[in-house]
């Protein structure tokens, strides 16, 4: 065993390099700006089960998707539960992660949610409220084992929502940092 010095990153050193690390991934700056509602680029659910949800999203994710979470904390759990194969709680995560991508929006900028994608024939705007509608008709909260629900594709909605909540669909966000 070779004795080698320990490395050690100063807090700054370590804040420049998750910085430029975030840039390098097209994540947006997480590690800089401090809160949620700092950034407009959308995040992840992953994101959201980590970090404070946007000021009102609680109750838009509640009158949304029909939970009754009692806290953001409450809400955060949900989306580190095992889905086990359940398309409805699948879904519902997607769904939560895009509620919140909008809540922490000051809609100065709408070609982030109202942009046309031919590939899909959508906006992320309808595609979420597409979303909505199958989850209401879907058996959740129980299981449910189909992505079909009153003859919708939900697979295709949750994929459409995951490339927005993923930065994927490449649309103007404010998420593209030249620093």
């Amino acid at each position: 065993m070779t004795d080698r010095p320990i490395f050690r990153l100063s807090r700054r050193s370590l804040m420049k390099k998750s910085a430029l690390t975030a840039v390098a991934l097209g994540v947006g700056i997480p590690a800089v700006s401090g809160t949620a509602a700092a950034t407009s680029c959308p995040r992840t659910p992953g994101y959201w089960m980590n970090h404070d949800w946007p000021e009102g999203g609680l109750t838009k994710v509640n009158d949304k998707l029909g939970t009754s979470f009692q806290s953001v904390e409450e809400g955060q759990e949900f989306l580190k539960m095992p889905t086990r194969g359940d398309k409805g709680i699948i879904m519902a995560t997607h769904l939560i992660a895009t509620i919140l991508n909008f809540q922490g929006r000051d809609g100065s900028e709408p070609t982030c949610v109202d942009a046309y994608f031919p590939k899909y024939d959508t906006t992320v705007r309808k595609a979420k409220q597409n979303a909505e509608s199958w989850l209401d008709d879907s058996s959740f909260p129980n299981a449910q084992r189909s992505w079909t629900v009153s003859g919708v594709d939900g697979e295709e909605l949750k994929n459409i929502l995951d490339a927005f909540n993923n930065n994927d669909l490449r649309l103007d966000c404010g998420c593209d940092v030249d620093e």
